[in-house]
């Protein structure tokens, strides 16, 4: 396991022209910053095999409606976000490494 910085893996693994913003702004901004981010997840981890556990989880993430949450829960779901994309071994971010 490795750690990664989110905005760098974003544009590799993304494949886009600029990072993700849903750190910083009003609260809407981040909505819609962490939407564009979950629907870059699941692009990647649509037909990856999770374990049992993992994919709950996943589909727990993928279900909160960002509509609903206050600053202090989206902040929890970026962290969540972050993780997710962070500190998983990815096949992409494997690949990547081989391929620097």
């Amino acid at each position: 396991m490795f750690e990664v910085y989110p905005h760098p893996a974003h544009i590799v693994l993304f494949d886009l022209p600029k990072i993700i913003s849903y750190k910083k702004g009003k609260l809407c901004h981040k909505r819609a910053g962490l939407s564009e981010f979950r629907e870059g997840i699941v692009g990647k981890l649509a037909n990856a095999d999770l374990s049992l556990g993992s994919k709950q989880k996943f589909l727990d993430f993928m279900a909160v409606d960002l509509e609903t949450l206050g600053g202090t829960q989206l902040k929890a779901l970026e962290d969540t976000a972050d993780a997710v994309l962070c500190m998983r071994p990815t096949p992409d971010i494997a690949a990547f490494i081989r391929l620097s």
